[in-house]
């Protein structure tokens, strides 16, 4: 049987069969060779997709006043056995570090003499990926997190207001606020190195506090760490824009992710990098192909229970830390360890012992 046809605006048709419905007119339309940027041939294999995927039993999305090959077809229910929406629901998670330009802490600290215009660049880049989503799915439901720092470096009144924005903490989720089980894919921008990695702009885990972080034995960064967040609720990692070697920590762990890399660090603060402008034509071109390709990438899971481990600067924050119950100190002065039931219990205490690492001696 074939599934009820819904346009991004959420009106539904039931194509009971050829001739009927909205099929003929898209078809016509996606044949057509007048597509900018799309020929004959590609609008035939446009029409096969379509045809295929409602013989099927499809869910087809089409987005509003948008050519069939832009068109994105996907499964009911994806492969994971969680239900897609008809409206595709994806979490933005943008630091700052990794945006092109960035190299320094004065363009990414509040009050620093540079940072106000390290706040313009990073919305700028944020609204790329925001564009690039909207160029394939028009009514896509998107959630920005701003995650560097305070939470409260993207500029609200120039973000695109087609989003909703989730800034301040503390907060649930911290970095991947908004992300639940209905988030269908998240995307990374701005992104940088985990600590002890290099050369990487910038890089950090975090906080300067934490010297290393592993899951179940492997090192992890905010990008391992919330890759695994995501893929605990069964959300992709799709995207990621940031310097090169960002760009490769995330495709060691989620190879079919498309990224952007804005920048080839030289050192921790200096770098080679693209001009804002085209570095943010990149972007959107490139979150758009993520979208068209999410359901080829497969969520990171780590399978509970978790052993979390974190190697600590100050020796007072492993005292601090070893109070949380079920944290242990490993030898030495630096390792605490702790048995999460799953990664999300471990990205808590991840969160916790970030947060004890703000307070001084005494």
């Amino acid at each position: 049987m074939t599934l009820p046809v819904r346009n991004t605006l959420g009106e539904s048709q039931a194509p009971a069969g050829r001739g009927e419905g909205p099929e003929p007119q898209l078809l016509e339309q996606a044949s057509t060779a007048g597509v900018p940027g799309i020929g004959h041939d590609e609008g035939t294999r446009a029409v096969v997709k379509l045809r295929e995927g409602l013989a099927q039993g499809l869910l087809v999305v089409i987005p509003h006043d948008a050519d069939l090959p832009t068109a994105m077809v996907r499964p009911a229910a994806n492969r994971y056995g969680r239900a897609m929406t008809t409206s595709l629901r994806i979490l933005v998670s943008a630091d700052m570090e990794g945006i092109s330009g960035i190299v320094h802490p004065a363009e990414t600290q509040p009050g620093a003499l540079d940072y106000e215009r390290g706040r313009v660049l990073m919305t700028a880049e944020v609204n790329a990926v925001i564009a690039g989503i909207m160029d394939v799915v028009p009514a896509a439901a998107v959630t920005v997190a701003d995650a560097h720092g305070t939470f409260r470096n993207i500029l609200p009144d120039t973000l695109d207001r087609r989003v909703s924005l989730v800034r301040g903490r503390p907060r649930p989720g911290g970095m991947m606020a908004g992300l639940d089980g209905t988030t269908d894919a998240v995307m990374f921008v701005g992104y940088h190195g985990r600590a002890g990695s290099g050369p990487a702009v910038l890089a950090h885990t975090m906080s300067p506090m934490l010297l290393d972080v592993r899951l179940n034995g492997q090192p992890v960064g905010e990008i391992g760490a919330n890759a695994f967040l995501a893929g605990h609720h069964g959300a992709p990692v799709v995207f990621l824009s940031g310097d090169a070697l960002a760009c490769e920590e995330l495709t060691e762990l989620v190879p079919g992710a498309v990224t952007v890399a804005v920048k080839e660090a030289f050192g921790q603060a200096s770098a080679r990098t693209r001009h804002p402008e085209l570095a943010r034509e990149q972007i959107r071109e490139a979150a758009a192909t993520a979208v068209r390709r999410i359901d080829q990438v497969h969520p990171v899971v780590a399978e509970g229970p978790v052993e979390l481990e974190m190697d600590l600067y100050r020796p007072h924050v492993v005292d601090l830390a070893s109070l949380i119950p079920g944290v242990v100190r490993r030898d030495g002065a630096r390792t605490i360890a702790f048995t999460a039931r799953d990664t999300a219990e471990a990205y808590r205490v991840i969160e916790l012992v970030t947060a004890l690492g703000q307070i001084d001696v005494g």
